[in-house]
């Protein structure tokens, strides 16, 4: 069986921890033959990752026509409420990324409703 090999990073802070991501997902998205698809991990966390891939010094390197983005844990809100993580990564952190897919889930807008939908 094959080991799993890989390495063990130690970053200064949660700043130069977004920075490696960025710098990684560019390169590893760059790389691809064909389409790059990345599952969001949403909340407070990785914002600061997002945001950094929609700055000037990503923005024109990342490859976004290639890139395909879905929801792993959208919340049960509307899509314009604050709390809502389309909202995040498709405001601030979205701007000026044209020719990314963005997938949204296909949910109503209170849990009762997605609940009753997976019945």
């Amino acid at each position: 069986m094959d080991q799993f090999l890989g390495r063990i990073e130690v970053l200064a802070d949660p700043a130069a921890l977004a920075h490696r991501a960025a710098e990684w997902m560019t390169a590893t998205a760059l790389a691809e033959k064909g389409c790059f698809r990345v599952a969001l991990s949403c909340g407070s966390t990785p914002k600061a990752l997002y945001s950094l891939l929609a700055s000037e010094e990503f923005r024109d390197r990342f490859p976004w026509r290639g890139v395909s983005w879905f929801w792993g844990d959208e919340r049960f809100v509307p899509y314009d409420h604050p709390e809502s993580n389309y909202r995040m990564t498709r405001g601030d952190a979205g701007q000026g990324c044209s020719g990314a897919i963005w997938m949204r889930s296909q949910r109503q807008s209170g849990w009762e409703s997605g609940i009753a939908a997976l019945a």
